[in-house]
C-alpha cells in the first residue's frame, strides 16, 4: 500500500497536466487554479481504485474560493444564489458562481446546500503550494467519497 501510494505521489509530482496548457479566457477559477484541480483529478483516476475501490469513479464537486468570488464546479444541480457561468476550458466541467462569502483559508469536506463537496481556498489562501494544495483537495475528495458509500 505505501509502494502504491508513494508511486502515485511521484506520478502526480512528475507528470503535471501543468502549465504546458494555456487556459482560454472564461469562466472559472484562474488558470493556475483549475490546473491543480485537474491535477488532483488526474492522481484520483490513477491511484483512486487502488486505495479505495469506487474513489476513482465517484462524481465529487469542488467549491472553489477565490479573491472575490465562489465557484460551484461539477456540482450535480443548481445551487441557490449561484449562477451558471459555463464549463471551464480545463476542466470540462459546468461552473456556477457567486459573490465570496467564505473564508479563503478554508480547506474541507462540507455540506453545500445539501450536497458534500470539497470546500477549498485558492493555494495562497490556504498556504498550501502546487502538489500540497493537490494533495490536500484529493484527501477532502475521499472524505466526500465516504459520505457518498
Amino acid at each position: 500500500m505505501i509502494r502504491v501510494i508513494a508511486l502515485c505521489v511521484l506520478v502526480t509530482l512528475l507528470c503535471p497536466c501543468s502549465l504546458a496548457i494555456a487556459k482560454e479566457p472564461g469562466p472559472g477559477p484562474d488558470a493556475r487554479t483549475s490546473l491543480l484541480i485537474a491535477e488532483a483529478h488526474h492522481f484520483r483516476a490513477m491511484c483512486g481504485d487502488s486505495l479505495w475501490p469506487g474513489w476513482s469513479a465517484a462524481r465529487i464537486p469542488i467549491l472553489v474560493i477565490e479573491e472575490d468570488r465562489e465557484y460551484a464546479i461539477d456540482f450535480p444541480k443548481p445551487l441557490p444564489h449561484f449562477d451558471p457561468i459555463g464549463v471551464d476550458s480545463i476542466l470540462h466541467m459546468k461552473i456556477q458562481a457567486e459573490k465570496r462569502t467564505h473564508d479563503g483559508g478554508l480547506c474541507a469536506a462540507l455540506d453545500v446546500e445539501g450536497i458534500q463537496a470539497v470546500v477549498a481556498g485558492s493555494p495562497e489562501e490556504t498556504g498550501f503550494e502546487g502538489a500540497r494544495w493537490v494533495l490536500r483537495i484529493d484527501h477532502d475528495m475521499f472524505h466526500v467519497f465516504h459520505t457518498l458509500v
